[in-house]
C-alpha cells in the first residue's frame, strides 16, 4: 500500500536567512525530482544544490537533503529542501508540492510515523513535541534524555523484574490444571453456550467478509451467508486480515505493514503416547548451556542442533485420566524459528526429534525412546498450514512497540462493528490473556448494544472507565 506523502515547514514561517520544508512518504524523492526538474537520484544523507522550479519557473536555489527508508527519522522517505526562508518563496514551494501529490502534514504527523514505524517508543513521541514547547533549559535537559532512551532502559529494567516475579510466583504457588486438559475448558464454554442458544456451525469457514464502505455487514461461508449487527474474528489476527479483510480497508493494518511487524518464534512440538509412568516433575524447562546463542538461532531462523531449550510436561502426574492405566501423555515444546524459506521441516523433522529425545535425558527421560507407543510432530510448517500466519503461535511478537494498547484493539480501529479476540489483539497471547480478550470484546457489545446481563455478579462493563451511550 502506498504511504500518503505529507510536506510541511519545518522552520518558522515568516522571513528569515533560510527555511526549511520536509517530504516525507512513498513520493517524497520523485515530488523533490520535479520540483527541480532534475530525474538524477537523490542519495541518502547526501546534500545537493538543484534549482526550485514552480510551474516551469526559476524561484530558488536550494539545498536537497535525502533520508531514505528506513534510515530517517518518519522510516520513510524524507527530503528537506533548505531555501531561502522568504515567506512568498516558502508557501510557493508547499503549494507547488501538493500539486505534484504531497498533502499538507496533520500537526505531529511525522513524529506520529516514525512510533507508528517503529523508529520511536512512545515516551520518545511524546518527548519530542516537550522538548519543542520546553520552557526552561532543565526541561530541555529532561526531554533530551528521554529522547535518548534514558528513561526507556529504566522501564526495560522494570519490564525484566515484573518478568521475574512472574516467574517466581509460578514456580511458588503453581498454576491451575485443567482435568482431561486445556481442550475440555473451551469445550463446557461451548457447551455452556450451547445451553444458552448459540447455534455453534463446525466445519463450515468463513469465505468472505462483506463490506459497506468501513462497515462489516456480513459473512459468507460455502454453506450460507450470515447477517448479525457485530461481528467477532478470532482468526490468527495477519491470516485474517490478509484473507478476509481488503488491504484497501486498512491503513495502519495493511499487508505492507503486517509483513513488517515482529512475529513471535514458532515451536516444534512432540505429542507422545509412553507405555509407562514417569515420577518426574509435572512441569520442567531445560535451558541450553548456550542459552544467549539458541535465542539467536530462533530469531535469525537457524536451529539448534546441539542442546535446545525446551519445555516438557508430564501431565499424568497430576491427572490420570490423560493415559491408559499405567501410561503416560509427554508433551514437548521447543522453541524454534518460525516459518523460513531456509528450513525444510519435512526433511529434518525426524532427525530433530532424535536431538529432542537425547537433550530430555537431562530431565530424567533416559529410557523414553523406548516406549513411546503413539507420537505426534508438528513443525513451523504444519502451524503454517493451519491457518498461523508464519507459523507464529504466539502471534505479534511481545516487544514493547506491540504490546498491549500497541496491539490490535478489541474494537477493531478501522472498521465499524468488528470486534477482535485471541493471542494477535489486546492483551496478548497466553491462554488466560486470550480469555480476557474474549470478555473485553463481550464487555463492549453489551454495552454497544444496550445489554445489561446477568454475570453472576461480575460487572459488566471496566472499573475505571465510564460506560458509554449504547451504539445502536
Amino acid at each position: 500500500m502506498s504511504i500518503a506523502t505529507i510536506v510541511s515547514q519545518s522552520t518558522p514561517s515568516g522571513f528569515s536567512a533560510i527555511g526549511v520544508i520536509r517530504l516525507s512518504g512513498d513520493m517524497a524523492t520523485k515530488i523533490a525530482a520535479n520540483l527541480s526538474n532534475n530525474k538524477s537520484v537523490l542519495k541518502h544523507k547526501k546534500a545537493t544544490i538543484r534549482p526550485v522550479f514552480i510551474k516551469k519557473r526559476l524561484v530558488d536555489e536550494a539545498i536537497f537533503t535525502a533520508f531514505l527508508s528506513p534510515k530517517s527519522y518518519t522510516g520513510e522517505d524524507v527530503v528537506e529542501i533548505s531555501c531561502h526562508g522568504n515567506l512568498h518563496v516558502c508557501e510557493a514551494i508547499i503549494t507547488e508540492t501538493v500539486r505534484l501529490g504531497a498533502r499538507i502534514a496533520e500537526p505531529g504527523e511525522y513524529t506520529k510515523r516514525a512510533f507508528l514505524n517503529g523508529k520511536l517508543n512512545l515516551l520518545q513521541a511524546e518527548s519530542v513535541s516537550l522538548l519543542i514547547n520546553a520552557r526552561s533549559i532543565e526541561a530541555v535537559k529532561q526531554q533530551t534524555k528521554n529522547l535518548s532512551g534514558g528513561v526507556t532502559k529504566k522501564i526495560m529494567q522494570i519490564k525484566e523484574t515484573l518478568l521475574t516475579i512472574l516467574s517466581f510466583l509460578e514456580l511458588e504457588y503453581g498454576i491451575y490444571h485443567a482435568k482431561g486438559g486445556l481442550g475440555t475448558v473451551t469445550e463446557r464454554m461451548g457447551a455452556l453456550a450451547e445451553e444458552l442458544g448459540v447455534e455453534i456451525c463446525l466445519n463450515e469457514p468463513v469465505e468472505e467478509c462483506l463490506f459497506d464502505g468501513k462497515k462489516i455487514v456480513g459473512l459468507k461461508t460455502g454453506k450460507n451467508t450470515y447477517t448479525a449487527k457485530k461481528y467477532v474474528m478470532n482468526v490468527d489476527f495477519a491470516t485474517g486480515m490478509k484473507g478476509l479483510i481488503p488491504d484497501k480497508l486498512r491503513k495502519r493494518w495493511s499487508n505492507n505493514k503486517l509483513d513488517k511487524k515482529s512475529y513471535s518464534c514458532s515451536t516444534f512440538m512432540l505429542y507422545l503416547g509412553v507405555d509407562k509412568k514417569y515420577d518426574l516433575d509435572h512441569h520442567q524447562i531445560y535451558a541450553s548451556q548456550n542459552y544467549h546463542t539458541n535465542l539467536k538461532d530462533v530469531t535469525e531462523n537457524k536451529i539448534t542442533w546441539d542442546d535446545p531449550s525446551l519445555y516438557v510436561q508430564n501431565v499424568c502426574l497430576t491427572d490420570p485420566s490423560m493415559a491408559p492405566e499405567g501410561h503416560s501423555a509427554i508433551y514437548v515444546l521447543v522453541p524454534v524459528s518460525n516459518v523460513h524459506k531456509s528450513i525444510n521441516w519435512d526433511e529434518i523433522k525426524h532427525d530433530y526429534r532424535d536431538v529432542v529425545l537425547e537433550t530430555m535425558k537431562k530431565l530424567g527421560y533416559d529410557d523414553l525412546k523406548e516406549h513411546i507407543v503413539s507420537e505426534t510432530i508438528v513443525t513451523p510448517d504444519d502451524w503454517g498450514e493451519r491457518d498461523i500466519y508464519k507459523g507464529a503461535v504466539f502471534n505479534l511478537a511481545h516487544g514493547l512497540d506491540q504490546m498491549l494498547w500497541r496491539r490490535p484493539q478489541n474494537r477493531f480501529e478501522e472498521l465499524d462493528d468488528l470486534f477482535l479476540v485471541g493471542g494477535g489483539t489486546h492483551p496478548g497471547s497466553g491462554l488466560p490473556t486470550i480469555f480476557e480478550s474474549g470478555r473485553i470484546g463481550a464487555k463492549l457489545i453489551c454495552s454497544d448494544l444496550g445489554i445489561e446481563p446477568d454475570w453472576n455478579g461480575v460487572d459488566t462493563w471496566f472499573p475505571d472507565l465510564k460506560k458509554p451511550k449504547p451504539k445502536r
